[in-house]
């Protein structure tokens, strides 16, 4: 869908058009790389999950030493950031992406924050809906805790670019690279937490081997709902290959199931699990974020 008007972000203190943002040359975040990271989402106008993703962003914070002034109201931003660029997107939902790195190194320490709202992709999404997503495995692997922990969502992501570049010339665009850790187990996709059906119980691989998933949290306690088993366990791939689904979450496309892994077929939307989820996601946030995705990318096409 196109823009309807400017789209405004909040830098240095105030709103500003997004176009007009940079982050300096000698800023930390360009020189390095240290860039922290949250996105949130709108879901018929409403953000979800604000307090859990701030919650996330404060603890990667505090692990690289980046204080945040006591004053600042970000979850206030946050909020505000809808209502400023409902127009400009046409009053469909939008992600916000929230931006921090340690600032600059020749000043005292202050850091860079960013807040600004992002088109989503709707028929990527649609895509996934219809038809589930191919994932394929790469030569890249995840980065192992002993340099940095996966608990801290961060912009440093050269793995998963390289492991999604070699996947989707293989699978084309709406697929993405499944990645695993140095002993070959699954971990997660650059955009998604991972997760697999074996009969009545949900498998995601060990807590302190992945991102501790916002949408994750939200899908293991609506399955609990419906009376599966819940687990965290290594998750090879034979057991990948034998599991009855193969499922993903996050927080733009919130649910979503997987159609292929490499040359091994998944029930994907027929999937009972998926479809049972599914349902408790829709009701859970009030909204068919499916529909809703589904509507915008043929009325666009």
């Amino acid at each position: 869908m196109a823009m309807s008007g400017e789209p405004f972000a909040w830098y240095g203190g105030c709103w500003q058009p997004s176009g007009a943002i940079m982050l300096r040359l000698t800023d930390i975040g360009v020189l390095q790389g240290v860039v922290l990271v949250e996105r949130l989402r709108t879901c018929n106008s409403r953000l979800l999950d604000v307090d859990a993703h701030l919650d996330r962003l404060w603890a990667g914070c505090r692990a690289l030493g980046i204080q945040i002034p006591e004053h600042l109201d970000l979850r206030g931003i946050v909020a505000e950031c809808v209502p400023r660029n409902l127009s400009a997107f046409g009053s469909q939902d939008f992600s916000i992406v929230v931006l921090v790195t340690p600032g600059e190194p020749e000043t005292p320490p202050y850091p860079t924050m960013i807040v600004h709202p992002q088109a989503i992709d709707w028929n990527l999404l649609a895509n996934w809906y219809q038809h589930g997503q191919i994932l394929g495995f790469s030569a890249h692997r995840s980065i192992p805790a002993e340099c940095w922990s996966p608990q801290i969502k961060t912009r440093s992501r050269l793995n998963y670019f390289l492991a999604d570049s070699q996947v989707k010339e293989r699978f084309g665009a709406t697929a993405n690279a499944l990645m695993q850790d140095h002993t070959g187990g699954l971990t997660e996709t650059s955009n998604a937490n991972l997760l697999i059906v074996e009969g009545r119980t949900i498998v995601s691989a060990p807590q302190e081997n992945i991102l501790q998933g916002v949408s994750l949290a939200r899908t293991m306690r609506l399955a609990d709902k419906l009376g599966y088993e819940t687990r965290y366990e290594p998750i090879s791939v034979s057991r990948a290959h034998a599991a009855d689904e193969m499922l993903l979450c996050g927080t733009t496309g919130c649910f979503w199931p997987v159609s292929k892994l490499d040359d091994h077929n998944y029930p994907s939307v027929n999937g009972e699990c998926y479809r049972q989820v599914s349902a408790q996601w829709k009701a859970d946030v009030e909204f068919d974020y499916v529909a809703q995705a589904i509507d915008i990318a043929q009325f666009a096409s």
